[in-house]
């Protein structure tokens, strides 16, 4: 009985720790300008989120891709 409690606290605190990898994951992709795109327009976000993403960030990942290319 202990070792079947004790298994489904460890489950609890690998998925507590696996989802904050993800989030980390998912704002980490939104760096990038072509990834992030694709991933909030898939979202189910509102129009005009999905809108201002896609025009307010486009001059700062160009600016960023100029200053690493040079």
């Amino acid at each position: 009985m202990k070792n079947i409690i004790n298994t489904a606290v460890r489950t609890e605190g690998n998925t507590a720790s696996t989802v904050k990898k993800r989030k980390w994951k998912q704002r980490l992709l939104l760096l990038f300008y072509p990834i992030g795109v694709v991933r909030i327009w898939r979202s189910k976000k509102s129009l005009w989120l999905k809108l201002a993403y896609s025009i307010l960030a486009l001059p700062v990942f160009l600016l960023i891709s100029i200053y690493i290319g040079v």
